[in-house]
């Protein structure tokens, strides 16, 4: 990461115009180093050259390229897809895979991938291929990494190929609907009961029922999510958590944001959330509230979301004991929490 600032700070150290340039670069790569699940060292020796020789290669190609401001943009294109792999599993479609053991590898695959991407889409025609393109930017022990594991190459060579799955990493990176509806991807997994309900909810005959099927609809695909573990719970990205009276955060809008990738929804995340907060899975303070801040530990980031009322409508039984924070009054069990809590405790 040093180097990598250093060559920024070298590229504009008699430039004064350009001086915002560089704290917008050395700001970008300090959220990526945040971000990208990676120690201080393992960043240095396998992402810093990444940019390296990205901006080496775009200058090598033509002067006519500003390649400070492509690789600001490469950047802050990268951090972003960073977050939404933060709350997400990767692989898709694998429920077997030990996610933790390839959180780390996924998360250099999705970084690589784009870089490479990006370098091929600025080349002189013909581009060269993206197994090419890899050799220059990604330094030999990461490309040693990323094929220690077949299936994991095989998912980082997917990224180029549309028509084949790349376990997700490419809907990461390209999360707009038409080419998560074009790309045929693994993105169709929450797709029998919400399926169900979606057509349920088109032919109800009142506004009433209507609500209530939406609101199903969003709650049968959460219980889905949760289940094949395509959302994370209870860990430092999870935008589904519990505290130790069981009650279930739920963070909005990130989580209808999810779930609209997941399942190919027409509806903004908004309105996605407002369909369940109608259908009243939502708990309620006695002033009306419906949305309540939570947060990991004391000091934590403060994260705004819904809290469900009925832990018994999300989980099988009964909802896994946290850690998080939920600034929210304590709800009374209601009668079916309490009769699932005596059965268990018997």
């Amino acid at each position: 990461m040093k180097a990598l600032r250093a060559w920024v700070h070298h590229k504009h150290r008699f430039e004064t115009p350009k001086a915002a340039r560089a704290v917008e670069l050395n700001t970008a790569i300090s959220q990526l180093y945040l971000i990208a699940s990676h120690g201080k060292d393992d960043f240095q020796r396998l992402i810093t050259p990444v940019y390296l020789r990205f901006g080496e290669h775009l200058r090598s190609q033509t002067a006519l390229i500003d390649t400070e401001s492509v690789t600001l943009e490469l950047l802050q294109h990268t951090i972003r897809a960073c977050e939404r792999r933060s709350s997400s599993l990767l692989p898709r479609g694998r429920p077997n895979v030990d996610y933790r053991r390839v959180h780390k590898i996924y998360t250099y695959a999705l970084i690589t991938a784009m870089a490479v991407e990006a370098c091929r889409a600025l080349e002189k025609e013909p581009p060269k291929t993206a197994e090419t393109v890899a050799g220059l930017l990604i330094p030999e022990e990461g490309i040693k990494r990323l094929r220690h594991d077949p299936e994991i190459w095989q998912d980082w060579m997917g990224f180029f190929r549309p028509t084949e799955s790349d376990a997700g990493l490419y809907a990461l990176a390209h999360p707009s609907e038409e080419v998560i509806r074009s790309a045929e991807r693994p993105l169709q997994l929450l797709k029998t009961r919400s399926a169900q309900h979606s057509i349920e909810s088109s032919t109800a005959k009142t506004d009433t029922r209507s609500k209530v099927f939406k609101g199903e609809r969003i709650l049968a695909a959460l219980r889905d999510a949760i289940a094949k573990e395509y959302l994370e719970v209870n860990t430092r990205y999870a935008l589904i958590n519990t505290d130790r009276l069981r009650r279930t955060h739920v963070r909005s809008p990130e989580v209808f944001q999810a779930l609209k990738a997941l399942n190919d929804w027409p509806e903004t995340p908004k309105r996605l959330a407002n369909q369940f907060e109608r259908a009243k899975y939502v708990f309620r303070s006695s002033k009306g509230k419906s949305t309540f801040r939570g947060r990991h530990g004391a000091k934590g980031e403060w994260h705004t979301g819904f809290v469900i009322a009925d832990s018994v409508d999300l989980w099988p039984s009964q909802a896994p004991v946290g850690r998080f924070g939920i600034d929210a009054p304590i709800q009374t069990p209601t009668a079916q929490e309490q009769a699932v809590t005596r059965e268990i405790t018997k």
